[in-house]
């Protein structure tokens, strides 16, 4: 769906490039803090954040981390094994500025 949201997070989906750089939950301490929902969460909160990957591999070479979206995420979408993705909602009117915080979509 366009419009994003927690809901609507995707499985085998990764926005390679667009990284926001400086921005990442990877030392997140938390089993918690370190999941798909809370890196959809953070990304929600951050105004120029648009969309999110969250890598979910516990191998040494991919770590489970967080991985924060500009503008332009979507030309590099591809399926990916052990990512999980998703945009926020209202990223459209976030990216073109008329929104300055979108709330993140509450948990049920």
């Amino acid at each position: 769906e366009a419009q994003g949201g927690v809901h609507n997070l995707v499985e085998g989906l990764n926005f390679q490039g667009a990284d926001i750089k400086g921005l990442s939950m990877a030392h997140a301490s938390s089993a918690q803090e370190r999941s798909p929902i809370a890196c959809y969460e953070a990304c929600a909160s951050h105004t120029k954040c648009l969309a999110m990957t969250f890598i979910n591999s516990r191998s040494s070479s991919r770590q489970r981390r967080c991985w924060m979206k500009g503008g332009g995420f979507y030309v590099g979408a591809s399926r990916s094994q052990g990512t999980t993705s998703g945009v926020v909602t209202g990223w459209q009117e976030k990216a073109a500025g008329r929104v300055r915080n979108v709330e993140a979509t509450p948990l049920q």
